[in-house]
């Protein structure tokens, strides 16, 4: 029976002859008791939602931490790599200068964490702005056609 059933039941009847233990209850209380009965579909032009629980994983941080400085990403495959002749081609280079961050420090190159100015080195820019070592930088294009930083395309090639 459903709880709408039980509480017409209980009103012609009587509550003694309310089925299975509903005896004593208040209507209001009816409605709320679990029934066998599937619910009934949700009204037409209103949308289900179905919630799943998940832990929490570095990955999500990650995002969060991005969604600040990540510059907009265009709808490219960028899982393979560059070729060398690609990369030769299409990644700037410079003489380093004495880099220094804002704060006086010393510039980092993040592919290889060392410092990005070292005796005889050349920069590599990618498309973004971000700097690196040139040849710690060809490699990572070798893999991936992204930004160690920022993960937009880092050669429009």
């Amino acid at each position: 029976m459903l709880p709408h059933q039980l509480y017409s039941a209980a009103r012609s009847r009587g509550a003694r002859n309310v089925p299975g233990g509903f005896q004593g209850l208040l209507p209001h209380q009816i409605i709320n008791v679990p029934s066998n009965h599937p619910a009934p579909p949700p009204p037409q032009g209103h949308v289900q939602v179905q919630v799943q629980e998940r832990n929490w994983i570095q990955e999500d941080e990650t995002l969060i931490l991005d969604i600040g400085t990540a510059q907009p990403r265009e709808n490219v495959e960028r899982d393979g790599g560059l070729s060398e002749t690609l990369i030769l081609k299409y990644l700037k280079t410079r003489d380093c200068g004495h880099e220094v961050n804002n704060d006086g420090e010393a510039k980092m190159c993040v592919v290889c964490q060392d410092d990005l100015c070292q005796e005889n080195s050349r920069i590599g820019v990618l498309d973004c702005g971000h700097e690196y070592h040139a040849s710690c930088i060809r490699q990572w294009l070798q893999q991936k056609n992204t930004c160690p930083l920022c993960k937009t395309i880092a050669l429009r090639v």
